[in-house]
């Protein structure tokens, strides 16, 4: 089984699947958004905030097999985002990654 603190997952063993949860607020996450090429994430909430977050990934693969596991995966918040009047309805990152755009109610 799995085993989490309060931002850092370990993986399951490499022969079971099982989902992890991370709280990025106390509130409901409306919205998710990766950035292409990178490690940032992220994710709108109805509390009006937009929650930038970064995500590491240890990758590994099983003996005589080339094909790459997270072993070791950290969610770590960068950046709250606020400013929206509303529940956040979408989050996305600008093409170049280098601007975070958000919609609300």
């Amino acid at each position: 089984p799995a085993e989490y603190g309060a931002d850092t997952l370990e993986a399951a063993p490499a022969d079971a699947w099982e989902l992890l949860t991370v709280q990025v607020c106390k509130d409901r996450l409306t919205s998710l958004h990766w950035a292409e090429s990178s490690d940032r994430l992220l994710a709108g909430s109805v509390d009006f905030r937009v929650y930038l977050l970064t995500l590491a990934m240890e990758l590994g693969s099983r003996a005589g097999s080339t094909a790459k596991e997270v072993h070791h995966a950290t969610v770590s918040s960068r950046r709250v985002l606020s400013g929206n009047t509303s529940p956040i309805t979408c989050v996305h990152f600008s093409v170049n990654g280098q601007y975070a755009m958000s919609n609300s109610e």
